[in-house]
């Protein structure tokens, strides 16, 4: 892949989430980065897991914000 190419995906990423962590009934905003999986597409109403303050925590994708265009 291209350098250009790659540098116009990454720029069409959301930058930040919303959080919701089920286990502690808890919301938190944080940049997508944080996120584990790399795999997984960047919706609202999936479920990952995010390095949460140096843990692996389950959480789910309550919104996004940012340009979302990458499924």
């Amino acid at each position: 892949m291209y350098l250009r190419q790659l540098t116009k995906e990454v720029s069409k990423a959301p930058k930040k989430a919303l959080f919701l962590f089920p286990q502690e009934r808890k919301t938190g905003i944080a940049p997508t980065r944080l996120i584990l999986e790399k795999e997984v597409p960047l919706k609202e109403g999936n479920s990952v897991t995010v390095n949460w303050a140096g843990k692996k925590v389950h959480a789910e994708i309550l919104a996004l914000h940012g340009k979302s265009e990458i499924v």
